[in-house]
């Protein structure tokens, strides 16, 4: 299931979080695809798994990561 920014749910596709890549990516007839861009996905879950994208700075930059959401609410914990 994945939960786009604009409220858009997809919920009947076959997922996988790619770590080496940092990106998720769905399977449609054989061929992978990127779920793209990570800005636009609120909440990805795979399996147990809840994944949200988040701004932070790597290597002076500020970029777009996706991290496993551990608890979530008033004070969340996040995973990378």
């Amino acid at each position: 299931m994945v939960l786009i920014t604009d409220g858009t749910l997809v919920d009947s596709c076959l997922l996988r979080y790619n770590i080496y890549a940092d990106q998720v990516e769905n399977k449609d007839n054989g061929t992978v695809y990127e779920i793209a861009p990570k800005s636009k996905v609120k909440r990805a879950e795979i399996g147990s798994t809840i994944l949200t994208c988040l701004k932070c700075e790597e290597n002076g930059k500020i970029t777009d990561l996706y991290f496993e959401v551990l608890t979530f609410g008033r004070i969340s914990l996040y995973k990378r």
